[in-house]
């Protein structure tokens, strides 16, 4: 079964995925995660590493209610609150390939990617 998903604006989006079905629904979602997974993979490639603790942080967490599903990604701990200096600190100089923006970056890039991804994701049933 295809399915028309559009992105032309934040309730109109909402309304398309509310058409899907149940395993439309999970492949989106399963699709979501490896997309999460590839936008990580290419974040600690590229953040900066004295001691490797920051790089070591990078995470991606999931949190589902009944009516919501949602993916954060995100880097730094208790032991390395100095990760946002990092990341935002456009002044500093890193040893290539590192970076600032370490997480920003790779998710810009992978944004005009994703609505296809889940099109195609959903299509495949």
């Amino acid at each position: 079964m295809k399915a028309k998903i559009e992105l032309k604006g934040k309730e109109a989006f909402i309304d398309s995925l509310r058409s899907l079905t149940s395993s439309q629904q999970k492949a989106m979602i399963s699709e979501l995660h490896m997309i999460a997974e590839e936008i990580m993979m290419e974040a600690k490639r590229i953040t900066p590493v004295d001691t490797g603790a920051l790089r070591a942080t990078g995470k991606i967490t999931t949190e589902q209610t009944l009516h919501e599903h949602r993916i954060s990604l995100g880097f730094g701990d208790e032991a390395t609150d100095y990760a946002i200096y990092v990341h935002e600190d456009l002044t500093k100089y890193h040893l290539p390939p590192t970076q600032a923006q370490f997480l920003w970056q790779p998710f810009n890039q992978w944004l005009p990617r994703i609505p296809g991804r889940m099109k195609s994701a959903v299509n495949k049933l």
